[in-house]
């Protein structure tokens, strides 16, 4: 089988939240993402012990432009329990961004900048993860930029189990996953054959 040709493409920022505005329909994304943690077990403490700071780079699959209480459903519903048993509350911080045709794209921007104009807020890509198998590769780095293993990490990581979720029904790989990466921490997407590079 012939091999399809991607198209590379580089992008700022907010270039890219244009682009995805308009991604309809649910097409996976394979994204490369690098941010700083900001949310160990321990605080100051547990970073100290890294120098101050840590970071985080993934590479994974993830699919765009899904609704969080229709996965919920779809989930429940395959495994045999009643999605109305499910109590979703609206997101603390975070708005997810329906595009001019209303429909709803795989952004969100913080509730705070709703009266801003949209180059001015704060943007994030709302990833589905539809197996913990599609997170290819999870890399830790100290504030000197050397790897830190796997084993040190772990027991400092909080538990991301959703609580609402449990008590519906859903547990350990039936759960449904969500992650939410500020924009600026992407470093490359790929999707509909283009493979986008994210610059500064």
């Amino acid at each position: 089988m012939k091999q399809q040709n991607k198209t590379a493409l580089e992008f700022t920022p907010m270039e890219l939240v244009s682009k995805l505005m308009g991604t309809e329909g649910h097409p996976f994304g394979a994204i490369k993402f690098f941010n700083e943690v900001t949310d160990l077990v321990g605080g100051k403490k547990t970073f100290a012990q890294f120098g101050g700071k840590l970071y985080k780079y993934m590479r994974l699959n993830g699919m765009t432009n899904v609704d969080y209480v229709k996965a919920i459903t779809n989930r429940m519903e395959r495994e045999g329990l009643n999605p109305n048993d499910f109590q979703h509350e609206e997101h603390l911080w975070m708005k997810r961004y329906y595009n001019e045709n209303g429909k709803l794209t795989t952004l969100g921007y913080h509730k705070a900048d709703e009266n801003l104009p949209l180059n001015e807020r704060r943007w994030y890509v709302a990833i589905y993860f539809v197996s913990g198998k599609q997170v290819f590769e999870t890399t830790y780095y100290d504030s000197e930029f050397k790897e830190v293993p796997m084993e040190v990490i772990k027991p400092l990581l909080r538990d991301k189990t959703s609580s609402k979720q449990v008590s519906a029904g859903l547990t350990g790989d039936n759960q449904v996953v969500y992650r939410n990466f500020k924009i600026e921490s992407i470093r490359e997407l790929a999707i509909n054959g283009e493979v986008i590079s994210v610059v500064a």
